[in-house]
């Protein structure tokens, strides 16, 4: 019983993707439920695809034998339904939990004959694997050595061989190699992942090197390395990694190489390797990956000449950097002279050059410190440009620095991480003359987001000069301005608001195709000025129903002090109020604006429209929200009319439980399919009543036709999946 037990969970842990999210979905059904369901009139369908789902409810409901009868039935009967192959497999795993494990075997052989072309036969083989590998039964495990030296078909072969070296068995090592040298890339990385447990075996560790060693993918390089990576410190095992920098292999498994070797650079093999790796013909991301591990280390015997090497070849600049980076430390020592001098010879690159004299300048041994201000003009690489921006960051208004940073941005082609340097050494010499020139250059709308952002945000604390304040105007009304840009810009504008230049650069952020935070900073910044008649045509423009909600209430609040003084501003809010299209909240926040100094004629119109609200409403689907809103509605009304409120809140919301509108089952049929996913449907469960359907049409409905499944939710509540 033990044994049937460990295997049904094992079953149930294997199952398909979409077996388990089936039966965690519809196993929290309630008996009761599930009963009022099946008992609901309509109509019976006895098509393969209704057997199929009945089975499979029979299957959630743990009636095994029921559920295996009618998978057989569905087989035998129906064998070239689109059902027929999922069948079969259900055939196989429900006598699997029925702990008939070798019919359980048989079935899934059936379904590789069957349906060779089934989506379900890479299940049906994992299952066959488990069955054959794990059966307690004598008989049946040996099968699986005679399988392994039989004449069965190569996929079952190798998924026999897998199944037993999960369990640390290699009997079947050499259909093992073999998949090294015939299986796809996907296969052999499914091989690496299940030897890396046992990658101290040495079975197990001569497969791994092989894949290091043939013309494998990178992919399963990289699962190769990475299932030796633990036992790198293995004498066995230390070498199959340090072959691989000899090798031409790709650059990532040569990096992953030198990172598994790179704790054990104290190990004389290790070092040894990762020389090899440094004077080869590898990639530039090798060797500083190498540089990086070797660090600490560049002034040994045997490591020395290596380094020597890189700055008299023709090595990549990253790679010279990185190693100047490794003898930074050792810049005191005697030993890193002629190494600094050679990297400062005139064929490397610039950036190259700059790092030498800055390690040889903060030694006490250097003769030579270059300047590099004159590192800002065009054609000249970002690492210089970063550098020479760097050498700009220090003393305060310094006119030539002003200057400097002003002609860097009046040029084009300069890389964003330098742009975004020169921003924040900018603040330093914003004094000078030219430092208000360097800042309004910054503010150019082809620049990128994060730069304008920079530049925007210090902009903000120096609008008092002019052509800091001219480059934001021009900024926010430049077309293809990121809504990040644009919102900072705002904000940076308001405090100018009274400037009438100003508001109508701000007003344009208004437009209907401008993002919806751009039009709330733009209300926001505006609202101060609402008195002005531009600010008010602006804001008043917004009110209709192409904006959302919120941009249609923050206009109301902006424009609701001018509502008694202005005659434009209250007929725009009686329009609103009584424009159906607009949001319900809209309508009752104008409402409750308009009731101060109201005529007689209004509030005949408020209590008129907050009365379509109340009923538009009362149609939603009750809860607390479409209460709370009819209340408040009820309240503008009362204010006006309370015989009419009292009316209106006697039919509309007295006696109102948590469900309103409900018809029966069957009237399904009338209303929409529950499977259209356009309607939405939320079935009710209400406490001794019978089950209820609440239906809110969104777009339009159809005919149904069946209720195949449905997901229970909280407190009794279903919603059709």
């Amino acid at each position: 019983m033990d044994r049937k037990r460990g295997r049904h969970a094992h079953g149930r842990q294997t199952m398909s993707g979409r077996n388990h999210t089936n039966l965690m979905t519809l196993a929290a059904m309630s008996a009761v439920l599930i009963g009022a369901l099946r008992s609901a009139p309509i109509a019976a369908q006895t098509s393969v695809h209704d057997r199929y789902l009945r089975a499979r409810e029979q299957l959630i409901d743990e009636q095994l034998p029921q559920a295996l009868e009618a998978f057989r039935g569905i087989v035998s009967q129906s064998p070239d339904a689109d059902e027929a192959d999922d069948a079969q497999y259900y055939v196989g795993y429900v006598l699997e939990r029925m702990g008939r494990t070798r019919e359980a075997a048989a079935a899934f052989d059936e379904l590789l004959r069957r349906w060779p072309n089934s989506s379900r036969t890479s299940n049906a083989r994992r299952r066959l694997a488990v069955l054959r590998g794990q059966d307690p039964d004598p008989g049946v495990r040996n099968s699986v050595y005679v399988v392994l030296d039989g004449d069965a078909p190569w996929e079952v072969k190798r998924e026999t061989a897998m199944a037993l070296a999960r369990t640390g068995d290699f009997s079947g090592a050499a259909i093992l190699q073999q998949m090294v040298e015939r299986e796809s890339g996907s296969r052999q990385i499914e091989l690496m992942r299940v030897l890396a447990p046992h990658a101290t075996n040495p079975a197990a560790l001569r497969i791994i090197g092989s894949a290091l060693e043939k013309p494998t993918s990178t992919s399963v390089k990289l699962e190769a390395l990475a299932a030796i990576k633990q036992h790198v410190d293995r004498p066995e095992v230390a070498p199959l990694v340090g072959g691989v920098l000899e090798r031409k292999e790709s650059s990532s498994v040569q990096q992953q190489a030198v990172q598994i070797l790179m704790p054990h650079v104290d190990v004389g093999v290790v070092r040894s390797a990762l020389v090899k790796g440094l004077t080869s013909s590898n990639s530039g991301s090798v060797q500083m990956l190498t540089c990086q591990a070797l660090a600490g280390h560049m002034l040994e015997p045997e490591v020395r000449p290596a380094v020597l090497a890189l700055f008299k070849r023709n090595s990549s600049s990253s790679v010279q950097l990185k190693a100047l980076e490794g003898l930074e430390s050792s810049k005191d020592d005697p030993a890193v002279a002629d190494l600094l001098r050679a990297a400062a010879d005139p064929q490397n690159s610039a950036s190259v050059e700059m790092k030498a004299m800055q390690i040889a300048g903060a030694s006490s041994r250097s003769s030579v410190r270059a300047a590099v201000k004159a590192g800002l003009v065009s054609g000249v690489s970002t690492s210089v440009q970063l550098e020479a921006v760097k050498g700009l960051d220090s003393g305060s208004n310094d006119p030539v620095a002003a200057e400097a940073l002003r002609d860097l941005f009046q040029l084009s082609g300069i890389s964003t991480s330098v742009q975004i340097a020169a921003l924040h050494v900018l603040p330093r010499h914003l004094g000078a003359p030219a430092g208000p020139e360097a800042l309004a250059e910054s503010l150019d709308a082809s620049r990128s987001t994060s730069v304008l952002l920079l530049a925007v945000r210090l902009a903000a604390d120096h609008t008092d000069r002019p052509n800091v304040r001219q480059a934001l105007v021009e900024l926010l009304g430049a077309s293809g301005t990121s809504t990040s840009v644009q919102v900072e810009a705002i904000t940076a504008m308001a405090p100018l608001s009274a400037d009438a230049v100003v508001r109508r650069v701000i007003a344009t952020a208004l437009k209907e195709d401008n993002s919806t935070s751009v039009q709330l900073q733009a209300i926001n910044a505006l609202e101060s000025t609402a008195d002005k008649s531009d600010v008010q045509t602006a804001l008043i423009a917004v009110l209709d129903p192409a904006y959302s909600t919120s941009v249609v209430l923050a206009s109301l609040s902006a424009l609701s002090d001018q509502v008694r003084s202005s005659r434009e501003v209250r007929n725009a809010f009686l329009r609103t109020m009584e424009n159906s299209k607009i949001s319900s909240s809209a309508r009752i926040q104008s409402a409750k604006d308009l009731l101060d100094g109201a005529s007689g004629d209004e509030k005949g119109r408020i209590a008129d429209a907050m009365e379509d609200v109340v009923i538009r409403i009362s149609r939603q689907q009750w809860g607390d929200w479409t209460r709370d809103a009819i209340e408040e509605a009820l309240k503008v009304v009362e204010a006006v009319d309370p015989a009419r409120a009292d009316a209106l809140r006697q039919r509309y919301v007295r006696g109102r439980g948590e469900g309103s509108s409900t018809v029966s089952l069957r009237s399904v049929e009338r209303l929409g399919d529950v499977r259209e996913p356009r309607t939405r449907q939320v079935l009710e469960v209400r406490p001794l009543q019978l089950p209820v359907l609440q239906i809110r049409p969104v777009i339009r409905l159809r005919p149904v036709r069946s209720i195949r499944s449905v997901r229970i939710g909280r407190v009794g509540r279903l919603r059709t999946m």
